[in-house]
C-alpha cells in the first residue's frame, strides 16, 4: 500500500548557516552503492525486537513464480532451514539482477549445491522479472559490497579465508554468469585489515575499496583505501586517522571527489586536525580528494546518535546522506525510539538542509539511491501505525504486539516525502539495500520473517528480493 505526505519535520540548523534549496533534479543515476555484513549485523540485532513480515507462499529453495510482464511488481523469496539474508544488489548492462548476501541454512537453495560447513556468502543471478538464471556459494568467502566498475564488468567485494584462518580483504570480477574469476582476486595481506565493506567506482575509471583498520583487541584505528585500477593493479592505499568510527559507506562524484560517510561509538573527535569543521557529534562526513587527500571531514551536530547508512551524491558538489537517529537532542524533535534522517552536505562541508522522519514506533533507514527521475528513495522498516509511514490498519481493531512492515519511500531533493510503500505483518522483515532499475523503478533486497506454513524447511529469515515499478 502506497502513501502520500508532503509533511517532514525539519531540524533546525541556524548554526551551520541552513538554509532550504530545491537543486536543480536533472543529476544522473548515482553510482552502485556498498552494503556491508558488519552493519546488516547489527541492524538485526535491531530489527530483531520489531516486527514486520511479508505475506505470500514459496517453497523452500526456489524463488516464487515469476510473472510474464517486465516492470511491473513483483516479489520473490528463497529460503532454508535456517537464516538467510540478502544485503547488497547491483544491474548489469544487460538488466540481470545480481544479488548477495549470507546463509546458515545447508539446504539454501545456493548453499546445497556447494560443500563446506557454512555460513556461505551467496549470489545470485535473476533475470528482469525475477527468473533464476545462476547462483554461486562458498563458505571461503564474505560478501559485502557489489558495483558495476566503467567498463561495464561487476565486482564483488569482501574477505576471503586465508590458509592460516584469518580473514583478509576480498575483491574480484565476475563472470558473465555472474560466478567470481578465481584468477582475479585482488588481496593485499599482512596489512591489520579484515574484509572490504564498502567498494564503488573510483577516480580516473578505477575501483575504490574501504576496509576498516581494527587492532587485535577490536578498537577502531580508522580505515584504508585502496585504488584499483579495472586491472586489479593497486595504485594508492591511505590510511586515515581513527575518529572512534566503526562503520563506513563512500561515494564518488564525476570529478572523482571521494565522500566517506560514518557512524562513531562516543561524540566528539579523536584527534587534533585543521581539516576538521565541527567535532561535536558521532556521525562524520569526510571529503577526499581523488589522490586519497583528506580535504575536510565534519560531524553532525547535536548530541542525538546517528548511524548513516547511506551516501549519494548531490547537485551542489556535495552528498546526500540517510540513516537513523536516535536520543535526545534539542534540535530533534521526539519522533518515536528511533527515526529515519536525511540530510544534504554541500561541497564546503554545509548541511544544506536535514529532517527526520517517523512515527511513535521504531523507523529505520538502511539505503538510499536516486532514480530517473532524480528524487531520492531509501529502505528500512517501520514499526509505527502513525506518522510519516503509517502501517495501514483497520481502524479500531487492536493490532498484535509487537507488530511492523517494511519500507520503501521516496522523497524530492528537499526532502519532501512523495509517497512510502508498505507493506507487511506480523513477524518481523526488512529491506537492506535497493538499486534503480533503468526505467525508473526500485529492486530492493532483505529478508522477510514469516513462517511459510507448516514447512519445516523454510525456516524464517529468509532471502526476499522486491521489484517496484516507476510511480
Amino acid at each position: 500500500m502506497s502513501r502520500r505526505d508532503s509533511d517532514r519535520v525539519s531540524i533546525p540548523l541556524p548554526e551551520l548557516n541552513s538554509v532550504n534549496t530545491a537543486p536543480d533534479s536533472s543529476h544522473e543515476t548515482a553510482a552502485l552503492k556498498p552494503r556491508r555484513w558488519q552493519v546488516v549485523t547489527a541492524i538485526v540485532v535491531v530489527i530483531a525486537v520489531i516486527t514486520a513480515g511479508w505475506i505470500g507462499t514459496h517453497q523452500p529453495g526456489t524463488p516464487q513464480e515469476s510473472p510474464s510482464y517486465r516492470d511491473d511488481y513483483w516479489n520473490l523469496s528463497f529460503c532454508g532451514s535456517s537464516d538467510d539474508v540478502f544485503t547488497g544488489v547491483a544491474i548489469d548492462q544487460s538488466r540481470k539482477i545480481l544479488a548477495i548476501g549470507g546463509t546458515y541454512s545447508p539446504d539454501f537453495m545456493v548453499s546445497r549445491q556447494h560443500s563446506g560447513m557454512g555460513p556461505w556468502a551467496t549470489l545470485v543471478v535473476l533475470d528482469r522479472v525475477g527468473g533464476l538464471l545462476s547462483s554461486w556459494a562458498s563458505d571461503q568467502h564474505q560478501y559485502t559490497s557489489i558495483v558495476q566498475s566503467w567498463d561495464g564488468t561487476m565486482i564483488v567485494a569482501g574477505a576471503v579465508l586465508a590458509h592460516d584462518g584469518s580473514w583478509e580483504p576480498y575483491i574480484a570480477p565476475l563472470s558473465a554468469s555472474g560466478e567470481p574469476l578465481e584468477g582475479g582476486y585482488y588481496v593485499e595481506s599482512g596489512r591489520g585489515l579484515v574484509a572490504y565493506t564498502a567498494l564503488t567506482r573510483g577516480p580516473a575509471q578505477g575501483t575504490l575499496a574501504l576496509a576498516p583498520k581494527v587492532t587485535s583487541e577490536g578498537v577502531s584505528e580508522g580505515f584504508v583505501l585502496d585504488f584499483y585500477t579495472l586491472g586489479g593493479d593497486l595504485i594508492w592505499s591511505k590510511k586515515f586517522p581513527s575518529y572512534g568510527v566503526s562503520e563506513w559507506s563512500m561515494t564518488t562524484l564525476d570529478d572523482g571527489t571521494i565522500f566517506v560517510v560514518g557512524t562513531a561509538p562516543e561524540h566528539g573527535w579523536a584527534g587534533d586536525d585543521e581539516k576538521v569543521l565541527d567535532s561535536d557529534g558521532n556521525a562524520w562526513v569526510l571529503k577526499i580528494s581523488p589522490d586519497g587527500e583528506l580535504l575536510w571531514a565534519r560531524a553532525l551536530p547535536g548530541q542525538a546518535d546517528f548511524s548513516i547508512t547511506g551516501v549519494i551524491p548531490s547537485d551542489l558538489g556535495g552528498v546526500f546522506i540517510a540513516g537513523t537517529v536516535s536520543g535526545e537532542d534539542p534540535g530533534f524533535p521526539t519522533i518515536g525510539v528511533l527515526a529515519g534522517f536525511l540530510a544534504e552536505v554541500d561541497s564546503s562541508g554545509t548541511i544544506v538542509w536535514a529532517s527526520v522522519y517517523g512515527g511513535s514506533g521504531l523507523d529505520i533507514f538502511t539505503d538510499l539511491t536516486r532514480t530517473t527521475d532524480g528524487n531520492l528513495v531509501v529502505s528500512g522498516a517501520t514499526t509505527s501505525f502513525d506518522g510519516h509511514f503509517a502501517i495501514p490498519y483497520p481502524t479500531g481493531v487492536p493490532h498484535p504486539e509487537p507488530y511492523g512492515a517494511s519500507l520503501i519511500a521516496k522523497f524530492s531533493v528537499d526532502g519532501t516525502l512523495l509517497w512510502s510503500q508498505i507493506e507487511g505483518g506480523p513477524e518481523p522483515d526488512m529491506l537492506y539495500a535497493l538499486e534503480p532499475t533503468p526505467l525508473g523503478g526500485i529492486i530492493a533486497v532483505g529478508s522477510r520473517q514469516e513462517t511459510i506454513g507448516d514447512d519445516s524447511l523454510c525456516a524464517p529469515p529468509n532471502v526476499l528480493i522486491i521489484n517496484l515499478p516507476p510511480q
